[in-house]
């Protein structure tokens, strides 16, 4: 088992049924392997076993018993390790622990501290997860800043956006974006992928296009920065939120329209078609979603 808060939280349940364990013990019996089944077993000899386990710890583990690593262990013996023992009340503490291990089975203390650890990597993966978020709906809106005043000001909104990952119903996650433009608070969801996982962020896309027009967002067609033929007349763009692969470009060259699905390079009056279909090209398939508001 892992030490750390996990581990603390097995002591934390350990010591409702005994109060609490000196730190001495709690220390030697993580060193000695002790934190399993046979803890419930431990009589005078076990603990005699454990007693010269650590006068021998500094040659076992190869360093001094002067170690700061090494003085938890030793207690009230630190300034003499090779006479470490345990005391009558120390002792007496042990065998309550194996009694009520006994009693109630080392897994009824064990759960707490898997339960412990299972949240330390669920609140981390929520974490990455709502950073993935954040930078997927940040960096659409920056790869479309056409430089003007108006779109700088609204990516730059856009980067102070919240995204909170919570549980679903279904077992899976949902991504709860809190809309940067609404009056009040309302929150959009966003699932990743049934299939590969990615999230899709189309939901909050959506909501922004449907729900606040009068905004001038960045146009749907992502712009490429390596059309050369493209004159430099757009400013350069202010974006500082996370995700930004834009903070240092200064130009914002149109996308050719070679190659494309929708329109043929010599018939440009279908752009705006293949604006409004843009959200295909992102991989979103739009069915809002909300937490309360409108």
């Amino acid at each position: 088992m892992t030490s750390g808060p996990a581990m603390d939280s097995f002591w934390n349940c350990l010591s409702k049924d005994v109060g609490r364990v000196p730190d001495t013990i709690r220390h030697v019996l993580e060193v000695t392997e002790y934190i399993n089944a046979a803890l419930a077993y431990i009589g005078n000899d076990e603990i005699s076993a454990i007693e010269q386990d650590i006068r021998q710890l500094p040659e076992i583990m190869g360093k001094s018993a002067r170690d700061s690593s090494m003085q938890k262990y030793f207690g009230r013996f630190v300034n003499a390790p090779e006479r470490f023992r345990f005391m009558a009340g120390e002792r007496a503490i042990l065998k309550l622990i194996a009694s009520c291990i006994q009693r109630k089975g080392i897994n009824h203390y064990l759960r707490f501290a898997e339960k412990r650890e299972k949240d330390w990597m669920t609140q981390g993966t929520h974490e990455s997860n709502a950073q993935e978020v954040r930078r997927k709906i940040i960096d659409f809106y920056n790869e479309r800043c056409d430089g003007s005043a108006e779109q700088i000001d609204f990516c730059n909104r856009v980067a102070d956006i919240r995204v909170e990952i919570l549980d679903a119903d279904d077992g899976g996650l949902v991504a709860r974006v809190r809309c940067v433009f609404c009056s009040g608070e309302n929150d959009i969801s966003c699932r990743p992928e049934r299939v590969g996982g990615n999230w899709k962020v189309s939901n909050y896309l959506s909501h922004v296009r449907n729900v606040h027009k009068a905004i001038n967002a960045p146009a749907s067609i992502p712009r490429l920065s390596g059309n050369r033929n493209q004159s430099n007349t757009s400013p350069p763009i202010e974006c500082t939120g996370e995700g930004s692969n834009l903070c240092n470009t200064n130009s914002f060259p149109c996308e050719p329209w070679t190659n494309s699905n929708d329109v043929s390079s010599s018939n440009h009056e279908n752009m705006r078609k293949r604006s409004l279909n843009s959200f295909d090209d992102f991989e979103f398939v739009v069915k809002e979603e909300q937490f309360g508001g409108t």
